[in-house]
């Protein structure tokens, strides 16, 4: 008994389309599941310390009014991913910084102004005047 060549030709087309479907399936799985654990995992605590006074935070779909210079940073829990961080005073933009977020690694940013220069005039002087922090042996 013979096989006849169309018929063997049919089965050999559907083995093929039948591996081409779980390859295809196989890889967009792996390509998914690649994607959720790059976003899984616990939330990444996220350290902002802010140099400036009258001015705004926005990071994350989160808003930080801040109007008096304050020393304690601001935390946040956010998810893996990239971010970014806007400072801005009176509606301008005054700085602008992209960040990522990795699972289980630690995040610390500073907002400032990077066109500030000198010390802050919000700031007390050092006790005894500028002279006061000298080095050791400078009398």
């Amino acid at each position: 008994m013979t096989i006849s060549y169309p018929i063997l030709s049919f089965a050999q087309s559907m083995i093929v389309a039948r591996a081409a479907r779980y390859t295809a399936g196989t890889v967009m799985g792996l390509t998914m599941l690649t994607w959720i654990a790059n976003r899984a995992g616990s939330s990444t605590e996220v350290v902002i310390h802010v140099t400036e006074a009258n001015v705004e935070i926005h990071v994350g779909g989160h808003s930080f009014r801040i109007d008096e210079r304050s020393y304690e940073p601001i935390l946040l829990h956010l998810h893996p991913g990239p971010y970014e961080l806007v400072m801005t005073r009176s509606g301008r933009v005054v700085s602008r910084e992209a960040f990522e977020v990795r699972s289980g690694e630690a995040c610390v940013l500073t907002a400032y102004d990077p066109e500030r220069r000198g010390p802050d005039p919000g700031l007390p002087s050092p006790p005894g005047g500028p002279n006061e922090f000298r080095r050791p042996h400078e009398h």
